[in-house]
């Protein structure tokens, strides 16, 4: 069984730093998660903000992915109407992440590119795609603000 630590580290402001005991980093902590999904450049209005529960296992290593799956979940038609991406070309730098993505949407394949701030209890994601219309290309840019909320219930 692991154990779940979190500290405060001070460095001008109180972080909270969460870390297992065997070494593995989370940049997110674990609870219920309010995460509101923006998109631009798509025929559909914007999902309302959705409560989810994110366990420290779904958040680590890729936090991202996780939020990214669960803001998706919330469009019409659930997650089987939803984009489904795999990313690929990851990196971090501290708090911040990119990535590559290619997504099977409604539309045949799209590839694209994301980035990502974290910080123990909030996280701004955003993908930006080039998609080919009848109209001709469009770009699609998708916004997920996430907070913590608390813990889970």
């Amino acid at each position: 069984m692991r154990t779940f630590f979190c500290i405060t580290v001070m460095a001008g402001l109180a972080v909270p730093f969460c870390t297992w005991a065997q070494g593995n980093t989370l940049l997110l902590e674990p609870g219920r998660w309010e995460l509101s999904l923006n998109v631009r450049g798509a025929p559909i209005a914007d999902p309302p903000p959705r409560s989810v529960c994110l366990s420290a296992q779904e958040l680590s290593p890729q936090p991202e992915r996780a939020l990214l799956d669960a803001a998706l979940r919330s469009l019409p038609g659930g997650p089987a109407a939803g984009p489904q991406c795999a990313l690929s070309d990851f990196k971090r730098d501290a708090a911040q992440s990119s990535w590559q993505a290619r997504c099977n949407g409604p539309r045949g394949p799209v590839q694209g590119a994301g980035t990502g701030v974290l910080a123990a209890q909030t996280a701004t994601l955003q993908q930006t795609f080039e998609v080919d219309t009848p109209l001709g290309p469009q770009t699609l840019k998708q916004t997920i603000r996430a907070r913590r909320t608390g813990a889970c219930a």
